[in-house]
Formats: C-alpha cells, sequence, structure tokens
C-alpha cells in the first residue's frame, strides 16, 4: 500500500468550467443564469430601441436571439423556478407591454391557425431540454433494444420510475437503481407526468418539436377551438395590420378602460364622444361619432359591389370585427375584410392622434385618412404577387372617392 506522502498533490477548487459551464456550489450555477437574465434584458431593450416591431417581428426575435440565450446552459442544469418567472415575465413584457393579464405565454406560443402566433415559450421549450435523454432512453424501452452506454445514467436515476410509468418489463433489476432520483432526474420525472409524454410521440421522428408543439397547442385548442385566425394572418394583409387584428381580436389594445382599472389613467372616456367607455367593444362598433363613417362604408360596398351589407350589424358580440356577412358572396370577402382591417387600423391611429398630438375629431378626416392608405394600396399591387393582391380594389377606391364628395349626406 502506498504512503499518502506518495500521492500526487491535487488542487482543490471550489468551481471548474468545463466548455463555457462552471460546475460547482449552487451559487456559481445561480450566478450563471442572473447573467443570462441580464443578456435577456439587454437584448430585449436593444430591439425596443429600435422601435416598435410587429409580433411576426417577436416571433423571430423570440427564437433567434432570445432562446439561444439559455439554450446551452439548459442542456446541463434544470431551469430554477424563480428564473422561470423572472423569463416568463420578460418575455409577457416584450410581447405586450402594457397588459400582462389578457393572455399567457401559452397562447402566443401556438400555432397561428389555433390563434397564437409561433412565439417561442422560452422557459418551457430550455425546461424540455433535458428530456432528449430520457425520450431516446424511453424509445429503446419502447422497441426493446438493448440501452446504449451512454444512457445508462438514466437507466440508474429514472430506470424503476418510468417502468412503473409506461408499464415497461424492467430486464436489469439485478443492475443498481437509485429509489430516489437526483435533482437533474427529478425534474424530468416531474416533465414527464406533467405534460404527459406519451410512448408513441417519443418513437415518432422530431419527436422533441412534436411534443413541443403539442403541449403549446393544447391550450389553444381547449379555448379557441372553430374560430377564423385565418382571416387575421391572410396573405394580403402586411405584417403591421395582422399584429394589428391579432391585437383587436383579443382584446390587446391599451385603451383607456384598462389604464383605469390598473390605476394608470384617471379618465376611461372614449377620445371620441366623451361618454362611453373606451375599450373595444365602443371605439370600434357602438360610438355614436363614428356611425356616419360606418353608414358611409355600407354604402361603399353597396355601390362598388352591389351588395347589402353592414359592418355594425355583423358585430354580435364583442370580438367580432373581422366577421363578414354569409350573405356576402365569396369573390367580395377578401376587399370587405381588407377594408374593415384598414378602417379598424386608421381609428386607433386617429384615436392615437387625438390622445397624444391633441388632433381635433373630424370624421371626414378620418374618411380621408382610409382613402389615401386604400390608394396606397391600390398603387403597391402592381409590384405584389397574384396571392397577395386583393381583388377590386380598383372599384374599391373609386367608389370611396365618390363617397367622400357626398359625405356630408351620412352625417
Amino acid at each position: 500500500m502506498h504512503s499518502t506522502d506518495s500521492l500526487p498533490h491535487i488542487d482543490w477548487v471550489e468551481r471548474l468550467k468545463i466548455l463555457g459551464i462552471h460546475h460547482g456550489s449552487s451559487a456559481y450555477q445561480n450566478a450563471h443564469w442572473v447573467q443570462k437574465i441580464k443578456e435577456m434584458r439587454d437584448e430585449i431593450a436593444f430591439y425596443r430601441s429600435l422601435g416598435s416591431n410587429t409580433l411576426q417581428h417577436k416571433a423571430i426575435l423570440s427564437k433567434s436571439k432570445l432562446l439561444p440565450i439559455f439554450s446551452y446552459i439548459s442542456n446541463v442544469y434544470p431551469m430554477p423556478n424563480p428564473i422561470i418567472e423572472q423569463i416568463d415575465s420578460m418575455l409577457l413584457l416584450f410581447i405586450v407591454s402594457h397588459d400582462k393579464g389578457v393572455m399567457n405565454l401559452y397562447h402566443y406560443a401556438a400555432s397561428k391557425s389555433l390563434g397564437g402566433y409561433c412565439i417561442d415559450y422560452i422557459s418551457l421549450h430550455c425546461s424540455l431540454y433535458l428530456l432528449r435523454p430520457i425520450i431516446q432512453y424511453i424509445m429503446f424501452k419502447a422497441l426493446g433494444e438493448d440501452i446504449p452506454y451512454h444512457l445508462h445514467y438514466v437507466e440508474y436515476f429514472l430506470g424503476l420510475q418510468i417502468c412503473s410509468i409506461y408499464g415497461f418489463q424492467n430486464s436489469s433489476l439485478s443492475m443498481p437503481h437509485a429509489l430516489v432520483p437526483n435533482p437533474v432526474y427529478n425534474k424530468c420525472y416531474e416533465l414527464l407526468r406533467k405534460y404527459q409524454i406519451t410512448i408513441d410521440e417519443c418513437v415518432k421522428a422530431q419527436c422533441f418539436s412534436r411534443i413541443y408543439k403539442r403541449i403549446v397547442n393544447d391550450y389553444a385548442l381547449q379555448r379557441h377551438l372553430g374560430t377564423r385566425y385565418y382571416r387575421i394572418h391572410s396573405n394580403f394583409f402586411p405584417e403591421y395590420l395582422k399584429s394589428f387584428n391579432y391585437r383587436l381580436y383579443n382584446n390587446m389594445l391599451p385603451l383607456n378602460i384598462k389604464f383605469a382599472s390598473y390605476a394608470l389613467d384617471t379618465d376611461s372616456r372614449c377620445y371620441f364622444c366623451q361618454w362611453g367607455p373606451e375599450n373595444e367593444w365602443h371605439v370600434f362598433g357602438k360610438c355614436v361619432k363614428l356611425k356616419p363613417l360606418w353608414k358611409a362604408l355600407d354604402e361603399v360596398v353597396r355601390i362598388a359591389f352591389n351588395i347589402h351589407y353592414s359592418f355594425l350589424n355583423n358585430r354580435t358580440v364583442t370580438g367580432d370585427y373581422d366577421i363578414v356577412s354569409t350573405r356576402c358572396p365569396k369573390a367580395f370577402e377578401d376587399v370587405i375584410i381588407y377594408l374593415n382591417s384598414i378602417v379598424n387600423h386608421k381609428i386607433y391611429q386617429f384615436r392615437n392622434e387625438i390622445k397624444y398630438d391633441s388632433q381635433t375629431f373630424d370624421v371626414e378626416l378620418l374618411f380621408s385618412k382610409i382613402l389615401r392608405s386604400v390608394a396606397a394600396r391600390k398603387r403597391m399591387e402592381t409590384h405584389l404577387t397574384q396571392t397577395m393582391n386583393i381583388e377590386k380594389i380598383t372599384e374599391l377606391y373609386s367608389t370611396l372617392q365618390f363617397v367622400k364628395n357626398i359625405f356630408d349626406t351620412f352625417r
């Protein structure tokens, strides 16, 4: 036996850096997360300084800039709950800075056809990274194949628990197994049970992305099954109109009634009529000051397309801001949806001009703004692809010009 004097000298350190990750006490691990939070905050501040971004821009940034900040370290350490709360809060404020209580991150992360905007749910995505070797282990067990060497740690820490969840025959009971998983594998066990990950999901190709999409879409399926979100994302809409329609449809616009509820504004009245509460249902449907505008637009549709249509009468419940009458022929549906969206957007812009720039309300001036927007779109048509073109845009523009000359008759 060698004496202790013959042993090589070992320098004991409190932390060790391997491939950019500090391993050591929990204090050093927490320092990693604090640094990543700071990086995320700086990224968000930088892109906010560039100006307002559409929801599509924010969806791209969430995947390309914000998620990579945490993805590397999330493959090593489970994300602590306080860090998850901070990331979720910062991401919500990045998506919509004025109202935190309208929708949660599951809603924004869902696919567009289900009412989401494909914004990456960063904390969920990073938490699922820990499941990659676990999913591989489940796949090998389900196929009855030998467990590879690099998955023996999973066998040791979670073998018993996974066999109990999925009913696998444990053929390796003679091997040592941990009765209580360590914190990392215990987190994996909680994720498996919380999100009810099935064997079928684990054995399919691209299983990781499939599981993530299934989790974020389940919430949307429960809330919005059967809704017509395809109109919000129509090809002929520019991105700013898609974002605006989405915010309007989901009651996310920063109107006075919401500021008053947070004690951020003392007046909740409409800036147009100075009477009704300023919410989406009032501003875009029931404000008496805007009724001449809607009557004029009904007449535009009647003259241009020879159909009887009423924008206001088709709005029966809150949120019906893009509804097209069932009597409207399919050939005119796109142009009416476009006109409706342009009008709503100009109403909101005009409201902001009154609030922030002391503009005076004039419904005829508002109609002129709508006319100029349609004129700009008409000039763009020759430069757009066929899928982005709006049929009957020329007829719409000509009729808007005609109705503008007789607008006084609708007051």
